[in-house]
């Protein structure tokens, strides 16, 4: 297993729940590309919930799905992350999920950072997501070659 980034940014594409809702993030692709995910399969009602981050925050973390990617729980114990995506090949990427009613500020970038630049010391892949339940839109940090990485979809 590696602790590298095994996302592809212009092509990850990301589905969740907020609660009473499902939506699709992921940037436009440059090319014509056929759907990553089939509402009649990918999706499913749920019992209905209150609106709130903590209620969007378990909806999210229920029901996250990367393209290309398997979602699972972390290892017990794991220091870091909230759940683990795995790739064809077995790599895990660590994602640690917040969920705000705004942008991030700069401090929360700042932590972020800080937390990933961690676990990268112990060998381990790590991902800050930032869903904004307010606009609709994943805000995920990484650091990729010792450099900091926002994305936004």
């Amino acid at each position: 297993m590696r602790a590298t980034r095994i996302i592809d940014l212009p092509s990850r594409r990301v589905l969740t729940n907020f609660g009473t809702r499902y939506a699709v993030f992921g940037r436009e692709p440059s090319v014509p590309q056929l759907p990553s995910f089939d509402p009649t399969t990918d999706t499913k009602a749920l019992p209905r919930v209150s609106e709130g981050i903590e209620a969007s925050l378990e909806r999210i973390l229920q029901t996250l799905r990367v393209s290309g990617m398997q979602t699972g729980p972390v290892t017990p114990g794991e220091t870091y992350g909230d759940l683990a995506l795995t790739d064809s090949e077995g790599n895990r990427t660590l994602i640690e999920v917040n969920v705000r009613e705004s942008d991030p500020q700069t401090f929360d970038y700042q932590g972020a950072i800080t937390r990933i630049d961690g676990a990268r010391n112990e060998s381990k892949a790590l991902e800050v997501w930032f869903f904004n339940i307010g606009r609709l839109k994943l805000t995920a940090v990484s650091l990729i070659d010792g450099a900091p990485v926002i994305d936004e979809l």
